[in-house]
């Protein structure tokens, strides 16, 4: 789902902090991230799919609220962060790490 101007910049104000808060992060575990994540302000209900990957950790933030759709992928490694956003349609059955994303258009 593409994410209105007004998710656009909201996920640029996220993917700056959770980046930010992440630098220098040698060694990242599951659990430290989560805490980094959970000290961000990011509540466990909005925390998703903490797991290791390679040398790094993945997880999802979902930040549907009321009709909003604004979610973020990312991974924390040694060399560095990435987040990406995407939209997802916000439903009670439905995470954000089960949509299916088509990524042709990047």
């Amino acid at each position: 789902m593409e994410l209105t101007s007004l998710e656009k910049c909201e996920a640029r104000v996220h993917t700056g902090r959770v980046t930010k808060a992440f630098e220098g992060a040698s060694a990242p575990t599951p659990g430290a991230v989560g805490d980094t994540l959970r000290g961000l302000g990011y509540i466990d209900d909005r925390v998703q799919g903490l797991r290791r990957s390679g040398e790094g950790v993945r997880f999802t933030l979902d930040l549907r609220l009321m009709d909003g759709q604004l979610c973020l992928d990312g991974e924390v490694t040694p060399t560095g962060t990435t987040v990406d956003p995407y939209g997802a349609r916000g439903t009670d059955d439905v995470e954000c790490a089960d949509v299916r994303r088509d990524d042709r258009g990047r």
